[in-house]
């Protein structure tokens, strides 16, 4: 009989699994024909009644101002650094200046998750006119990224003199990590490596520039990604720095001296303000004690299961037993202590946080739709470190119920947040309410949850399935209709599977 306890597994590759029931499959071409269309609509700002994403807007923006340096035989100095806040709006909404950057500092991943949704959805239906619609977005964004690897535009339009200083609230590697993930998937699917090659180069300048080695930077990303996004982009090239670094951003957060409060610091002095220390709530970005000593789920939700399956990442391809003993533990505290029956987590919208043990109100309920998908993530990667049906059980309740639930079943409406009861009028009248929209919304400023829900769709066959790292064993996770080929024993074998969930 097969020892199944700490059997590693991965998951199978995308083009190796389909999914034909009709819940999914539906799902699935929704997502194709109606969301990832529509969403493409709306990063270009042309959703009327939505909210502007602006996001090839600085992409272009960027673009256009290499490309002026480039042409006069110069390097590209970008100006010096001026601070336009953590959302920078125009003026005049309908005239945006086309030189400045606007949006929230991560407006950038709107494009990557998009970008990741379309590479899952060409994986089984090859779509030309959709391919070259991605193509000239990726010449554009490639067209942005600065000669040294360097690519965000937050930065690139508003001055470089002070990239990677607020790593805490800037999401430089969070943008980072999300044009990883939308790289890969988008190279597997089409075999083009541009985007690839842009994340690569990226990659290695932040490798160049953080390490424990005297004259790097010690910090480490204040929203978390980067670190599941190189494990992955390291398994894809086969370049093992990568994954070296996702391992030392794991183990450098949150130790002493905390780098975040160096940085604070640093800051004021580079503004001319005084430095007055205060209390500062360093578990809001798992960050104030290493990984190794938290017990709780604190924090930012979202931040918190994405560094979870980062951490779950590292630990099974180095096989460290504190970082296994850690991913238990706080898996624990979740399911335990604080995940709603729908699967969701992050109770509170103060912080979009985790709140303390057993306090899960219904109709106050944060439960980002995002904080669903970071579940997913986090119980797909402990069933890689051991199949163990209790994380599949919680992932299949994230996936159909809150995940699901932040789409409408045209595609072209979303939720953020997912509360478990609503009374419309409270939602206008009572300001504890105000973060409940009693109806899906066209879009949001802050859109990270409508294209994590596209990719999430257009992946899901890879959360249904994982084969052991030995080719021994096939696992099934999740009873979805389709077929699966993977290799076993040294045999190519393929299972069909037919089901009727969720309906009987």
């Amino acid at each position: 009989m097969t020892d199944i306890h700490n059997r590693h597994s991965h998951p199978i590759a995308l083009r190796d699994a389909t999914v034909t029931d009709p819940f999914w499959a539906a799902e699935q071409e929704l997502v194709r024909t109606a969301v990832i269309p529509y969403q493409w609509n709306a990063l270009n700002d042309n959703v009327p009644g939505a909210a502007p994403s602006y996001c090839m807007h600085n992409f272009k923006a960027a673009a256009a101002q290499n490309a002026e340096h480039h042409e006069q035989g110069k390097a590209f100095v970008p100006p010096k650094y001026t601070f336009r806040g953590f959302e920078a709006l125009p003026e005049d909404p309908a005239n945006p200046d086309p030189d400045k950057f606007y949006g929230f500092v991560f407006q950038d991943t709107d494009f990557s998750k998009w970008i990741e949704a379309v590479g899952y959805s060409l994986t089984h239906h090859p779509d030309a006119e959709l391919e070259a619609t991605a193509d000239a977005a990726i010449d554009i964004v490639c067209a942005a990224q600065l000669d040294n690897g360097y690519l965000d535009t937050y930065y690139i339009l508003n001055g470089m003199d002070r990239h990677f200083t607020n790593l805490k609230d800037h999401h430089e590697l969070y943008c980072f990590g999300h044009l990883v993930e939308g790289a890969v998937a988008y190279y597997e699917a089409t075999g083009k490596r541009k985007l690839l090659d842009a994340a690569c180069r990226f990659a290695d300048y932040i490798d160049s520039r953080f390490g424990t080695e005297e004259g790097r930077l010690h910090g480490y990303p204040g929203h978390e990604i980067a670190e599941m996004a190189l494990v992955k982009l390291a398994a894809v090239t086969g370049e093992t720095r990568y994954a070296g670094l996702a391992e030392y951003f794991v183990r450098q957060r949150g130790q002493q001296p905390l780098y975040f409060a160096l940085e604070d610091r640093r800051r004021a002095e580079e503004d001319g303000r005084n430095y007055e220390p205060r209390e500062q709530n360093y578990a809001y970005y798992q960050a104030d004690k290493p990984v190794t000593e938290q017990t709780e789920a604190l924090g930012h939700a979202v931040r918190a299961a994405y560094f979870y399956s980062g951490v779950a990442d590292v630990a099974r391809i180095t096989g460290e037993a504190t970082l296994l003993e850690s991913c238990e533990t706080l898996w624990r505290n979740i399911v335990d202590r604080k995940l709603y029956i729908t699967g969701g987590i992050g109770a509170t919208h103060m912080g979009e946080a985790f709140s303390f043990d057993y306090d899960l109100p219904n109709d106050t309920a944060y439960s980002e739709s995002c904080a669903a998908i970071a579940l997913a993530f986090f119980a797909r990667r402990m069933l890689e470190i051991q199949p163990k049906s209790e994380y599949a059980d919680v992932m299949e309740s994230a996936l159909y119920n809150t995940t699901l639930a932040g789409m409408a079943l045209d595609g072209k409406s979303f939720f953020y947040v997912n509360p478990l009861e609503v009374v419309p009028e409270a939602c206008h009248r009572d300001e504890r309410k105000f973060h409940v929209k009693p109806v899906r919304q066209k879009w949001f400023g802050c859109a990270c949850c409508p294209p994590n829900i596209a990719r999430m769709v257009e992946s899901v066959q890879q959360y249904a399935y994982t084969v052991a790292d030995d080719a021994s064993t096939l696992y099934v996770h999740l009873y979805m209709g389709g077929v699966v080929s993977a290799k076993l024993g040294g045999s190519d074998v393929s299972l069909e599977v037919r089901a009727g969930m969720p309906w009987n």
